[in-house]
């Protein structure tokens, strides 16, 4: 994808728990402070994977105001927050917010639409566009499978999340 990028800092709660990430390299450090990375002036760009909203929405906003590029996949952040999203990059221009893997089941619809389609005004988007929905519909129709057996399925699979009420 022509991007060149250092993991300098990841965030976990645990930092001696062993998460087989030594071809990483030295260069790449723990912490079970998001401050850290917040603060490292060498870090421009934070990918946000917590998942949940408090913490991912402080982590989000504390990296836009700092001048951080943001990436996400955290579907309730951009669901809940994205207006307020908006707003603060408005005074933050030169800060990008990634959030495609967050949409429509990860597939590359936004930048298909802001590249392919910028000079149309787009007032609405119908369809299933979640994954999880998608998978757990196709093995229903198919497959005749109970919605309890599909969805159990799908979160052994890591498809639907544990709490599925905002994911199908």
């Amino acid at each position: 994808m022509g991007v060149n990028a250092l993991v300098s800092k990841i965030c976990v709660q645990n930092v001696k728990k062993d998460r087989g990430l030594q071809h990483l390299g030295s260069e790449t450090t723990f912490t079970s402070s998001y401050s850290d990375i917040l603060e490292d002036s060498n870090i421009n760009c934070i990918v946000e994977l917590m998942g949940g909203v408090d913490d991912a929405k402080d982590v989000v906003f504390g990296a836009i105001k700092a001048g951080k590029h943001v990436i996400t996949a955290n579907k309730a952040l951009v669901a809940n927050f994205m207006p307020e999203i908006v707003q603060l990059l408005q005074s933050h221009p030169d800060v990008r917010f990634g959030y495609e893997a967050a949409v429509a089941g990860g597939i590359p619809i936004i930048h298909t639409l802001q590249g392919a389609y910028n000079s149309d005004t787009i007032t609405e988007i119908a369809g299933i566009m979640n994954g999880t929905t998608n998978y757990m519909l196709s093995k229903m129709e198919a497959e005749g499978v109970a919605y309890d057996a599909v969805l159990k399925e799908a979160q052994d699979l890591g498809y639907a999340e544990a709490n599925p009420s905002a994911d199908v």
